[in-house]
């Protein structure tokens, strides 16, 4: 992602809807949105990986080697069924990926509206959504995906055993070999997905670039601000809010694309070209010295992240 032209581009439902699939972190009451944390580590994680089933395979090719099993066909078949497996490894990864979208999609829904008012038209939405997806990985598909992967580096492991009991007779190495492939199993359930859905995120992003170039010929933004209007207390689109801000001393904020400005005594309005990006309400909210002026900031911001979004259910 370009820097210098985050806030002359809106990027299209389908990057808005792939960037939910990312790693977020929740800060404040913020639940996470336009941001991605930690993928260098999601890809170090899942290098490594790549690098334990190479390995393993390179084991499994010299114990073939040293216990004479030269055959071509032999060889050949047992190759195929290795580079199935690693290939297989990271399709499971991504189907347990498959519903962290959508589930984020409700996360945030609810939380927005957890601050208003028990009203029956939310509880009948909250209801409807709910019944199309589940938490990631807690549908029984998903438990037996992850219980797949982790007997497959079981089998892995006695494979290891039988071609080399008469080389290793120390069984700590067998034991060590079983545990390497029982934690590549655990990198792919926890950081294959994300590292892709980040991959894939970035390549949709370039595309909204390219095409951002190609329509203005990088002569400057195309886009005009927004405004955003929100109340320390008051009237919402789901009805009363519970959230009661009046002693909340907002202070305002200019960050250029960004800003923060009162309306009238109670209304205060955020004006943004594109995106408003989670480090922007980072910024926005850190600048505020009451905690109740913080919330209603992360609040009313995530609230208008929302409505930038595709719906996805």
């Amino acid at each position: 992602m370009n820097n210098n032209l985050r806030h002359s581009i809106m990027p299209n439902h389908a990057t808005l809807e792939s960037w939910l699939g990312t790693r977020k972190s929740a800060r404040g009451k913020h639940v996470g949105i336009f941001q991605t944390e930690n993928f260098s580590k999601d890809n170090n994680m899942f290098w490594i990986a790549i690098f334990g089933e190479v390995f393993g395979a390179l084991l499994l090719f010299y114990g073939l080697w040293s216990q004479g099993m030269t055959d071509s066909y032999f060889t050949g078949g047992i190759s195929i069924a290795v580079l199935l497996g690693v290939f297989l490894d990271y399709l499971l990864a991504l189907y347990l990926h498959r519903n962290v979208r959508r589930f984020k999609y409700i996360t945030i829904f609810k939380e927005i509206t957890s601050n208003y008012s028990n009203s029956e038209a939310v509880n009948a939405e909250i209801y409807r959504l709910n019944k199309f997806v589940t938490k990631p990985s807690h549908t029984i598909l998903d438990i037996l995906s992850k219980t797949f992967l982790y007997l497959v580096g079981v089998f892995k492991a006695v494979v290891f055993y039988e071609l080399f009991q008469t080389q290793v007779q120390n069984f700590v190495v067998i034991v060590i070999v079983a545990i390497g492939y029982l934690l590549i199993a655990f990198i792919h359930i926890k950081h294959t997905g994300y590292r892709h859905a980040e991959i894939t995120f970035q390549k949709n992003y370039r595309k909204c670039e390219e095409n951002w170039s190609k329509e203005t010929g990088n002569d400057g933004s195309s886009l005009t601000y927004r405004i955003k209007s929100f109340e320390k207390h008051g009237d919402s689109a789901f009805s009363q809010k519970i959230f009661e801000c009046k002693n909340a001393d907002i202070k305002n904020i200019d960050l250029g694309s960004v800003k923060l400005e009162p309306l009238n005594e109670s209304t205060y309005v955020i004006k943004f070209l594109g995106l408003v990006y989670d480090d922007e309400i980072d910024q926005m909210r850190n600048h505020q010295t009451n905690k109740k002026a913080k919330d209603l900031i992360d609040l009313a911001t995530m609230e208008l992240q929302f409505d930038l979004l595709p719906k996805l259910i």
